[in-house]
């Protein structure tokens, strides 16, 4: 006959076995926000006073597009803890490594977005654009927000670590691991040759960092 206790343990023993769906979650809306943002923001290819009016052209999707990546940053923060409960022995300490810079430059890039379109939103038709060009330079580069927004650098190369990590773990599947690997260099690559189209140039991120998902959801928690 089955005692209470024994029912009790069994339900125990099924919340230990519940997939990681939060942390999945935050990964996979984390992704597609962070890539959204990275699709909406203008390139170069004019100097700073013509950029200046080519966001004041637009400037809703310009703050939004800094919105996403603030939001979508504090999601991969919190999605990425995870992602090393994925990976036992080999690669693991790799992993960490990558994890923690991609978490801390999330999290930078975060703060660092969120206050640079905010600030050249409310700028939009108070000044010239030689001004507020001026304003954003001189607020930008005080040493306090340069401390907290210059760690925003980390997130890429966090990724190309974690992905290094994954492929060294054999945890995942090697495609997976690739694929965030390269998504830090094709969205770079985005940047640095505006004939490429940038919307294409974030997939990589979008399906690797999904990948990754799948992968947290389907991972068993850990027993208490």
């Amino acid at each position: 006959m089955t005692t209470t206790y024994q029912r009790q343990d069994d339900i125990e023993s099924g919340s230990d076995a519940r997939p990681r769906r939060a942390p999945a979650v935050a990964l996979a809306v984390g992704a597609v926000l962070c890539a959204s943002a990275l699709a909406m923001h203008l390139r170069g290819g004019v100097d700073d006073v013509a950029f200046v009016r080519r966001v004041a052209a637009s400037p809703d999707a310009w703050l939004a597009g800094h919105v996403f990546m603030g939001v979508g940053g504090i999601l991969l923060l919190l999605g990425l803890t995870a992602v090393p409960r994925l990976v036992r022995g080999r690669g693991r300490r790799v992993v960490g490594v990558g994890v923690t810079l991609a978490g801390v430059g999330a999290a930078s890039s975060a703060l660092g977005d969120v206050a640079h379109g905010a600030l050249a939103y409310v700028l939009v038709g108070e000044v010239e654009a030689e001004q507020s060009l001026h304003i954003q330079e001189r607020l930008f580069t005080q040493p306090l927000l340069a401390a907290v927004s210059m760690p925003a650098l980390l997130l890429p190369l966090g990724m190309v670590v974690l992905g290094a990590g994954l492929l060294y773990s054999r945890a995942v599947p090697r495609p997976a691991s690739v694929l965030v690997l390269v998504a830090p260099i094709a969205v770079q690559l985005g940047y640095m040759m505006t004939a490429l189209p940038m919307p294409l140039m974030v997939l990589p991120l979008i399906a690797g960092v999904g990948w990754l998902a799948l992968l947290v959801a389907s991972a068993p928690q850990a027993a208490r």
